[in-house]
């Protein structure tokens, strides 16, 4: 349970749901000042966030940052979530979105801030540099391997 709301257990992955809406979720976020990111805009159905921001625009206001370069996309999808940051004039960041620790840092966002504070500030502001490379279709398939094992229930 997460503070009284009780979780969703899929009967064949151990993913967890909340009972929430994504804007109830998204508010609860804002209310803790999080940081919130829209994660891997362009990817394949059911994670294609970008489709979903665009059918739901009330969510935009909500949203802080768009991850514009993923290392496990391909390059024609990290380029279409740069163009939803722009198309959305929010600030971008990259990620490494590494389920297997080698690949750890094959995206990364830079500030200029040392403190957590800082950094949080830098990221709603744009006030960052990303950058990040793709990571090659074997490696990609490994570590969305990893996400299946991990989920599967056996």
């Amino acid at each position: 349970d997460i503070k009284g709301h009780r979780l969703v257990e899929d009967s064949l992955f151990n993913y967890y749901r909340l009972r929430w809406s994504t804007e109830e979720l998204l508010e609860k976020a804002k209310a803790l000042n999080a940081v919130v990111v829209l994660a891997h805009p362009d990817a394949i159905p059911p994670k294609n966030s970008g489709v979903f921001i665009d059918g739901n625009r009330a969510l935009l206001k909500m949203i802080d940052v768009v991850e514009g370069i993923n290392s496990t996309m391909s390059e024609e999808s990290n380029k279409k979530a740069i163009q939803y940051a722009q198309n959305w004039q929010k600030p971008l960041i990259a990620s490494s979105d590494a389920h297997l620790s080698r690949f750890i840092g094959a995206g990364v966002t830079a500030f200029e801030s040392s403190s957590v504070e800082g950094i949080l500030e830098d990221m709603r502001k744009g006030r960052s540099i990303a950058i990040g490379k793709n990571l090659r279709l074997l490696y990609k398939l490994k570590s969305a391997m990893v996400v299946v094992r991990n989920n599967l229930r056996w």
